[in-house]
């Protein structure tokens, strides 16, 4: 049987599969286009110019604390929103 990539972290996967084991995307597909999706930050480059203003974007997306969008970067690959609606997270991305 064929692999079939992740649409979040290009990983290749089984076609069979409701979420990806690596990210834990949601697989579930409506027509061939994703109906949720996960948004996950992979990783942050130039973390010393960019993290302040990543760490704001992720405040302001999630309305989480201050301490857990910063161990959002810290351990990032992590999961920023789960089951999200897919035209919501190109908007975000």
């Amino acid at each position: 049987m064929p692999l079939i990539k992740c649409p979040m972290c290009e990983k290749e996967i089984s076609p069979n599969a409701e979420f990806c084991p690596n990210c834990g995307e949601p697989m579930k597909k409506i027509n061939n286009t994703l109906d949720v999706c996960n948004i996950v930050l992979v990783k942050v480059l130039n973390k010393n110019k960019n993290a302040i203003r990543i760490i704001k974007e992720i405040k302001s997306i999630t309305g989480c604390a201050l301490i857990d969008a910063k161990s959002s970067i810290d351990k990032s690959p992590s999961i920023i929103i789960k089951n999200i609606n897919y035209s919501k997270a190109v908007n975000y991305k």
